[in-house]
């Protein structure tokens, strides 16, 4: 996750920036996909008949976890700059 969760906010920025897809479609793609995609693994983990598959599918469960974050924290950065008098209201929700 250490290197995902940058990963993709760079790459969530890079296509809000190109104009690709807009903020509200980053966030919704990043935190489904990134949702989704670690549900799927984590099912795999379940059904493993091996260790070697358990482990696989235990990584890229994780991984995809560091999407979703991504795609989180891209959009509650959006609501902080756009509020900045209201970043301490925000903060303590």
């Amino acid at each position: 996750m250490t290197i995902i969760v940058p990963s993709g906010g760079l790459l969530a920025d890079h296509v809000r920036k190109k104009g690709i897809l807009s903020t509200t479609n980053v966030r919704k793609i990043f935190n489904c996909g990134g949702f989704g995609m670690e549900a799927l693994f984590f099912l795999v983990v379940a059904y493993a008949q091996s260790a070697t598959a358990a482990t696989v599918g235990l990584t890229f469960g994780v991984a995809f976890s560091g999407f979703a974050i991504s795609g989180t924290q891209t959009f509650n950065y959006k609501i902080t700059t756009q509020n900045r008098k209201n970043v301490f209201s925000t903060l303590l929700l």
